[in-house]
This record gives structure tokens, sequence and C-alpha cells, in this order.
């Protein structure tokens, strides 16, 4: 029973919180002149493509799901950048004072630009940054400056994942604030937010395996296009057979619980995994079966 009250005010104590977290997010709009991300400024197509850097992004190769992804709307994640393919609305976060992955990915944006100057760069978890440390943003390059956009996050929290559910249920009932993005544990649950908030009637997951010892393959991989991108020192997964972020060993809830928990709310949309990989290929339809049955 103690511990029951206990998570009840963490809860209400945490959306308090992160309500002020968004006021933050807002002051740093303003100050830094940097629009927030709101829902309504972009069109969506009925598929929206959850670009991830696991193993199964490789199913991309295949030419009919190649050619339905140019038609959808897509998000990539972190350092997708190393891909070829340009996505709609692209993932990244600024990692306080530790400046080492923001810079790189300033690097290969600027060697990108042409071709991403048509998409949308959303910056996630702001409300945890100071103002010297936002101010970093200086690095991206000028010519896409128009694109940057501050993501209006509501940060769900960690801890027991009865914690999660109450201050998920305290947004959902009170803070119900349009263009604002539940989030928890990974740039994942952010993505997930937009595809589900959005028009879209499916939502795909690539790469979104949580599993893998290869799982950043932006170390390894290379681009048809670009042969000489500045490499990433990221390590891989400690744990082949298991993310990071859906380790209890480094806290909860797991990111696999926040994404099954965001998908009560899908509004009737069609949830898939890109192939038969990873661990949300036993929750969701295969999107691969479709081109395999269509034929």
């Amino acid at each position: 029973m103690i511990s029951l009250l206990v998570d009840y005010l963490y809860a209400f104590a945490h959306s308090i919180k992160s309500f002020i977290g968004l006021i933050k997010i807002c002051v740093f709009s303003l100050l830094f002149n940097v629009k927030t991300y709101k829902l309504k400024h972009n069109k969506f197509k009925d598929n929206f493509y959850i670009l991830g850097s696991g193993e199964s992004n490789k199913s991309l190769e295949n030419a009919q799901i190649k050619n339905d992804l140019a038609n959808s709307t897509s998000i990539g994640i972190n350092f997708w950048i190393y891909h070829d393919y340009v996505p709609n609305l692209y993932f990244f976060e600024i990692n306080g004072s530790d400046t080492y992955t923001w810079e790189l990915f300033c690097k290969i944006v600027d060697l990108k630009k042409d071709e991403y100057k048509n998409t949308i760069f959303i910056i996630r978890d702001v409300e945890k940054l100071t103002f010297k440390e936002v101010a970093i943003i200086r690095l991206f390059p000028h010519e896409l400056r128009s694109n940057l956009r501050f993501s209006l996050d509501f940060d769900l929290g960690k801890g027991t994942s009865r914690r999660f559910i109450f201050t998920a249920w305290i947004v959902k009932n009170v803070f119900n604030f349009k263009n604002v993005l539940p989030k928890s544990r990974g740039s994942l649950s952010s993505a997930f937010s937009i595809g589900l908030q959005s028009t879209s009637k499916n939502i795909i997951l690539v790469g979104c395996d949580l599993s893998g010892s290869n799982y950043h393959l932006a170390r390894d991989f290379i681009s048809s296009k670009y042969k000489n991108l500045p490499q990433i020192k990221t390590i891989r997964q400690n744990k082949s057979f298991i993310h990071k972020t859906n380790d209890k060993e480094f806290g909860l809830p797991l990111i696999s619980d926040v994404i099954l928990y965001f998908s009560q709310y899908s509004n009737k949309k069609m949830i898939f995994n890109i192939n038969k990989n990873g661990f949300f290929s036993k929750h969701y339809k295969i999107w691969e079966d479709i081109f395999i049955n269509s034929k």
C-alpha cells in the first residue's frame, strides 16, 4: 500500500516537473529563435516509417519496400544519416556537456546539406539542457537552420513500470496538449509518438530490433555515395542479445514496454515490424509479408 502511494506521488510530481520542462523548451525556443515542432505543419502519407539502426534495416534493399518507402513519410533516428536514404523528419539530441555526437552529426549534415534541404530536424531532450549547452546548436549548418525544431517533450520518467503507467495516465487525462510528445527512455518513443499523433494509417518499424551486437551499424556502414564520412566512435552493444534501452539493468521502464503501452492508444492505426527479426516481430504483423503475399 505504501509503495503504491509512493508511486502515485512520484507520478504526480514528475508530471509537474515535465510540465515545467515544456515551459523551459518554449523559453529556449524564443531565446534561440528555433521553432517548436508542430505536427499540423507536416503532411503525412498513409505509411509512416521509423528508421532505426538495427540489422533489420537491410530489408530496405527489397525493391518493393524501397519503392513504398519513397512514397511514404519517414523519420530517421540518431545516426541514420550514415545511410543514403533521406527521411522527411529526423530526430537527434544534444547530450549536454558531452558534445562529441552533436559535433559529429553536424559535420555529416554539412556534407549532406543539399540532400537534406527538405528534411525537418527535431531536437529532443532540450528541457534537460542548460542555456550554454543549447547554444551549441550554432554548429548546425546555417543553410539548414530554418529546418531546425525543438521537440515539445513530455518526459514520462523512469523507475518502476507502475510509475510510468501512472504518469502516462496523468498525461493522457490531464495534460492532453496538442503537439506534445510523450517520451520515455529512447528516441524511439518520441518518433513513435509522432507516428501515433500523425494522420498516417500505418506505422512501420525498421531497424528497431532492440537486439544484436551490431545494433549501431553506423560504426561500420559504408555509404554508396560518400566513401569518406567521419566514423563514429560509439562502441557496439555490450550484450549481443539485447539493446541497452531494453535491459532492466539500465533501468525501467523498458523501451519495448513503452512502445507496447503507447500502442494501446493507436487510434486504430496498424503497426508493423519490417521483417521477422527483432523484438517487435513477436507483437506486430510483418510488413514484409504484405509484399510477399501481393506477388
